[in-house]
């Protein structure tokens, strides 16, 4: 059976790409969002709405940057025939972690400044949070099954 390396090899590729959007999106930040910044927040008046937003958005991006990270280890690991290895499900709890940690991040940022996008995004987290723990479950049982697979004459 021939195996697709073409898919993972693009996916790879472009993970590190999107790490240099997102570094250089992080770096310009401030830039970026001032023009929203400053009518969002125009009738509040309160600096520390502003800065709290920049802070949630730069607090999400880093680890948005963790997780593309994590994915591109993933996709390196498939590249070599490696899926299953204690590697890809820490890579998976970290991803998992890192996408909770967002949508917290997002809640108390609906304290603030609520808005619907900010409801799906709380969403959108959550549910990949969840999703990735239960595929970090299913890797581990699956390296189990193939450790006694490799033990059997």
């Amino acid at each position: 059976m021939k195996k697709r390396v073409w898919l993972p090899r693009i996916l790879s590729v472009l993970m590190v790409l999107l790490m240099v959007v997102a570094v250089i999106s992080l770096i310009f930040l401030p830039w970026i969002v001032a023009d929203y910044i400053n009518y969002a927040f125009a009738f509040t008046g309160i600096t520390f709405v502003r800065n709290y937003f920049l802070g949630v958005l730069y607090a999400s991006g880093l680890l948005a940057l963790a997780v593309l990270y994590e994915l591109r280890r993933i996709f390196d690991s498939c590249v070599a025939n490696t899926p299953f290895i204690m590697r890809n499900v820490t890579s998976l709890k970290r991803i998992g972690v890192s996408a909770f940690i967002i949508g917290i991040i997002f809640t108390t940022k609906a304290i603030f400044f609520f808005t619907f996008l900010t409801l799906i995004v709380i969403f959108v987290f959550a549910l990949a949070a969840l999703f990735c723990f239960v595929l970090a479950d299913v890797f581990e049982e699956a390296i189990h099954y193939k450790n006694e697979n490799d033990l059997t004459i």
